[in-house]
């Protein structure tokens, strides 16, 4: 079943590549198909499609930075030693019942009515000193001095607390804690990353954009030259049947004596000299078409056929406040102006480490041995809630320095905005000048053509009425072939001379 499958993809596969190598031999393409076709198989397209996905989840990993973290930590410890709580050997007062029922340390009280001091847990008898304090007699009756006599005082109602026993007898220790940790202020850092995040997704999209024009100026190139060599091998066809017509009346006319064979040379030469010309103009007008399949994501092997040649626009072009348009629309000034405001956000991410970090934070943790009922061998859980304050107080000047390499930056932002701006109008005055020369060139190519067919018109008239040589006829004939070829060359300047005002101006798309 899956063989099948995978048979049927491929035939589907296979039958729509058929059908699309089947409609660009048989229609001839125009230059829209092929920018279409470009921007989607060209590569670099789907890398500048890819960065602009990558920083669309970078700009959403940056919101998420405004919600609390949650997670959960869980360890697991083998001691050497046993914890002990008590370091030495400790000796622990008995309580005892007061009069009123209830229990409580066993401290003297003095009786102000009675003057008695009253103990029920303490063997020594007690004395009211001179300054109204009460203190214990020792075995010699003289009040208990610490200093003086520390070993005389006998305590009889204590408990013995040995040190030894007081140890944990768990060498494996569990914990585990769930947490969570809330940023509450953090001295505009989460502000500036998320708009630091979403500068980064405009720049991707308009450095995508850039690529998408480059590409397309770029399909724009190899059209138009596949266009003007299918003019130029068609114009080289028509001038070998020219120049063969001749040789066949000059080989006439030599055997019939009219001219010698010096003429008849010279035609064969340059019959042979038209075949060569039109067998490198075949060759060059394969490689065009070669590129333009590579740049569309055709097979190299492709014979593609285009639509014919757009007449150009003559109209001459006038600089309305093109540079000013082109600065307001260019997608480099766009990726240009968010460069800068990317820089002016890290500025600002630089001061918030100056300014103290307060996060809210909750955890929830379980302990064993469990510390809240004597360390027995089983869970003890709890909760606890909690603010952390951070402030900087002095870290040698590192945040001073990272925060003037942040300025430093934004000025260089700031420079490269105003040379983008300078070389922008320049390329679009360079732009404009050039519409208007190829618009020159086109025009006058055209009264070439007329004057070069009249030309060739009188040279065969002459030719026939024995006025002028055959050598004649073949610089006439070449000043036609030339005319025609730089009006060709003239036209695909124009159109790409038009494509490229479309670009500078912002508006190849």
């Amino acid at each position: 079943m899956k063989k099948t499958a995978v048979l049927l993809v491929l035939t589907v596969v296979s039958f729509g590549a058929y059908a699309q190598y089947a409609q660009t031999t048989s229609t001839p393409l125009t230059l829209e198909q092929c920018r279409k076709m470009a921007l989607e198989y060209n590569k670099e397209a789907k890398i500048s499609e890819a960065k602009v996905e990558a920083a669309d989840a970078l700009k959403a990993a940056a919101k998420a930075q405004y919600f609390p973290n949650i997670g959960f930590t869980g360890s697991y410890i083998r001691t050497n030693n046993e914890l002990q709580l008590l370091s030495e050997n400790k000796m622990l007062p008995i309580g005892v019942k007061y009069g009123d029922g209830t229990f409580g340390p066993a401290t003297p009280s003095y009786n102000a009515a009675t003057g008695k001091i009253t103990s029920e847990s303490l063997n020594n008898a007690w004395t009211k000193l001179p300054d109204g304090s009460v203190a214990p007699l020792d075995k010699n009756g003289t009040p208990f001095n610490p200093k003086s006599n520390p070993e005389k005082l006998e305590w009889k109602n204590y408990a013995y607390l040995p040190a030894d026993q007081t140890r944990v007898e768990h060498k494996d220790i569990y914990l585990g804690t769930i947490s969570l940790i809330q940023p509450v202020y953090l001295g505009g850092k989460v502000r500036e990353i998320n708009k630091i995040a979403g500068y980064s997704k405009d720049i991707a999209e308009a450095k995508r954009k850039m690529e998408d024009s480059d590409i397309l100026y770029g399909v724009d190139e190899a059209y138009w030259r596949v266009v003007s060599l299918q003019e130029k091998v068609k114009l080289a066809k028509e001038y070998s049947n020219l120049v063969t017509h001749l040789n066949s009346d000059v080989e006439d006319m030599f055997k019939e004596g009219v001219i010698n064979r010096n003429d008849l040379l010279k035609v064969k030469v340059k019959v042979n000299e038209v075949e060569l010309n039109l067998t490198k103009a075949q060759n060059g007008l394969e490689l065009a078409k070669m590129a333009l399949c590579q740049e569309v994501g055709l097979p190299l092997e492709t014979d593609i056929v285009l639509a014919e040649l757009p007449k150009p626009n003559l109209a001459s072009v006038r600089d309305t406040g093109y540079a000013s348009y082109a600065l307001g629309h260019r997608n480099e000034m766009v990726a240009l102006d968010l460069a800068s405001r990317v820089a002016q956000s890290n500025v600002n991410l630089m001061k918030s480490r100056f300014m103290p970090n307060v996060v809210f934070t909750a955890n929830y943790l379980a302990a064993n041995p469990n510390p809240y009922k004597g360390f027995t061998n089983d869970f003890g859980l709890d909760w606890n809630v909690g603010v952390v304050v951070n402030i900087p107080i002095f870290h040698w000047g590192e945040r001073q320095q990272t925060l003037r390499a942040a300025k430093v930056e934004q000025r260089v932002a700031t420079l490269k905005m105003e040379e983008a701006k300078e070389k922008i109008t320049l390329q679009v005055k360079q732009a404009t000048f050039k519409v208007n020369e190829a618009s020159k060139r086109v025009a006058m190519t055209q009264k070439n053509i007329e004057r070069a067919e009249e030309n060739l018109k009188v040279a065969n008239d002459g030719f026939k009425e024995g006025v002028l040589s055959a050598t004649d006829v073949l610089e006439a004939q070449a000043l036609w072939q030339s005319a025609i070829s730089e009006n060709i060359e003239a036209r695909n300047e124009a159109m790409l001379s038009e494509s490229n005002l479309k670009k500078v101006l912002g508006e190849l798309r």
